[in-house]
């Protein structure tokens, strides 16, 4: 197994999932995490739920840029936490993980 991913209540409730992440060691650094990451978050479009958040550290920057990629914005900092949540609708998640419907 190289890691786990996956939506949790969270924060937020079940309505508003938070996805986590977790990849091995010694396999970080090869796309794993993005991949899986895209993955989840289609599906959560085409379940119709509306908004993902993540939490994620401050120095934490390959997670960072991976939230970016996928269309995640910070709408919350507390200490070395940011909150980052992503609009899940239709075509603009479609046009993010490259999927079609």
């Amino acid at each position: 197994m190289v890691g786990n991913c996956g939506i949790f209540p969270g924060r937020t409730g079940p309505a508003e999932p938070e996805i986590g992440y977790m990849i091995r060691w010694s396999d970080r650094g090869r796309g794993f995490a993005g991949e899986t990451v895209g993955a989840v978050l289609e599906e959560c479009g085409r379940a119709g739920l509306g908004r993902v958040w993540t939490t994620v550290r401050a120095g934490n920057t390959a997670s960072r840029r991976i939230m970016q990629r996928y269309g995640f914005r910070v709408l919350r900092a507390e200490e070395d936490l940011l909150f980052h949540a992503a609009d899940l609708r239709g075509e603009q998640l479609l046009a993010r993980t490259g999927a079609s419907m």
